[in-house]
């Protein structure tokens, strides 16, 4: 009856994946990686289903690299404050602003992780950190924001314009401290 029961789970959680725009041909491997995360993290595999699926349908991840995504997100768990939750929560938050600026999964996890593990809440931390990401963006196409323009911000930074616009352009982990650590 228990196998039964696990079997009727991966038939739901396999009909969910299609619902949330998993490929048919897809879908086996990525149920198979949420069953899991549902066994080894504080996420259910309906719960990591739903995250996970969001999170790559707006990041472009491809189909080949759900199981990379799962490890991922368990070491990042294992190795830090934060819980497996708290990370995909907050990065699904800024997967959006992420996804624009070309910044792989990677760096969106090990940022998610970084916020999570202080404390912030994904709610809070993700939508502030998409806001800063889509402003720094917008300035750096030579956008006036409603915080300052290209200029400004490359002042406060210690940095030419060119060298901020193209911090900007080129942002991962490493880089989306350099415009915030004047500040």
């Amino acid at each position: 009856m228990g196998s039964e029961m696990c079997i009727r789970d991966r038939f739901e959680l396999a009909e969910e994946a299609g619902q949330l725009g998993i490929a048919t041909k897809d879908i086996t491997n990525f149920t198979e990686t949420m069953a899991k995360l549902g066994s080894a993290t504080n996420l259910s595999a309906t719960e990591a289903g739903e995250a996970i699926a969001t999170f790559v349908n707006v990041m472009g991840t491809l189909p080949e690299n759900y199981e990379r995504i799962g490890s991922v997100i368990v070491k990042l768990g294992n190795n830090s404050k934060a819980t497996e939750s708290d990370i995909m929560a907050m990065a699904q938050r800024m997967s959006g602003a992420a996804a624009t600026l070309g910044m792989t999964e990677s760096s969106v996890f090990g940022l998610a992780t970084a916020l999570s593990s202080v404390g912030l809440e994904a709610e809070m931390g993700g939508t502030a950190i998409s806001r800063v990401m889509n402003d720094f963006n917008r300035a750096a196409s030579g956008v006036e924001t409603k915080y300052g323009t290209l200029a400004q911000y490359a002042e406060i930074c210690g940095m030419s314009t060119k060298q901020f616009a193209d911090t900007v352009k080129n942002l991962s982990l490493i880089h989306i401290s350099e415009p915030t650590r004047p500040l």
